[in-house]
């Protein structure tokens, strides 16, 4: 398997985890963390092994850029190196051995920094070290994660400095019709240094629910969204978007665009 086969099987899977968590044979939890950079944080995650076989993790800090997680580019490349904070994260210990349906604590330190108002990521990568492993992996947010042994798991890490400041997006869509096939594809831009975890409905001229998207825009990033529409849309499409976690406030916007002929 290429790297760019792995990277495609994390975002598949992320999307389609709901289907297939209850086969799982063992759990992280939490499985996002929101911490202050400024202060430092220290914690706690809970590792369960569900299954009847023992097992092996390693766990490192790690940085992955927005293309390796199929969420577009850097508006300047130096961003990455700036954002990363993969080096100030402590786990201990480094290596847990679960014995069958056992639960192990690790504990976690983000060391305290001083930089420049905005937000900064890694991520915490759960290895599996006993047995064949697949280079498959996976990210998932915001419920307790269930994976089986082979899967190499990232759970993200998010760092605040300063006040939380209002992530805002600029939208540019484009209307796709061939056929019987319509798409809107919409180049996405988050100038800001904060993420925007956004949801964006696709309403047709009579306000009914076309299509519904979830994805995630990074600090200072740019992504395409292409969305196919469940059926014609002559009266046009209205385009809205806002944040989809309470936590994360980003400005809600709205475009509309015209119809096919």
């Amino acid at each position: 398997m290429t790297i760019k086969h792995m990277f495609l099987f994390v975002f598949l899977v992320s999307f389609c985890f709901p289907l297939f968590a209850e086969n799982m044979n063992y759990s992280i939890s939490p499985t996002m963390f929101e911490l202050n950079l400024a202060e430092g944080n220290a914690g706690v995650l809970v590792i369960s092994n569900k299954s009847s076989m023992p097992c092996r993790l390693q766990i490192e800090p790690s940085y992955f850029t927005p293309g390796q997680l199929l969420l577009g580019e850097h508006l300047k490349p130096e961003t990455a190196g700036l954002e990363d904070i993969s080096p100030q994260i402590l786990v201990s210990p480094k290596v847990v051995r679960l014995a069958p349906f056992s639960k192990r604590e690790v504990r976690y330190w983000i060391k305290p920094s001083a930089k420049t108002a905005g937000e900064y990521r890694a991520s915490l990568v759960f290895r599996p070290q006993t047995g064949e492993v697949e280079s498959n992996s996976t990210e998932v947010k915001g419920v307790e994660t269930k994976m089986s042994w082979n899967l190499i798991i990232r759970v993200p890490v998010y760092a605040t400095s300063g006040e939380r400041g209002l992530s805002e997006l600029a939208v540019k869509p484009e209307f796709i019709s061939q056929g019987q096939t319509e798409e809107v594809r919409l180049w996405i831009t988050n100038p800001t240094p904060w993420r925007y975890p956004v949801k964006f409905e696709f309403l047709g001229s009579d306000n009914s629910l076309l299509a519904a998207r979830e994805t995630v825009v990074l600090r200072e990033s740019r992504c395409e969204l292409t969305v196919s529409l469940n059926k014609k849309s002559r009266g046009g499409v209205l385009v809205r978007w806002s944040s989809y976690l309470p936590n994360v406030p980003g400005k809600p916007g709205e475009i509309r665009i015209p119809g096919s002929k």
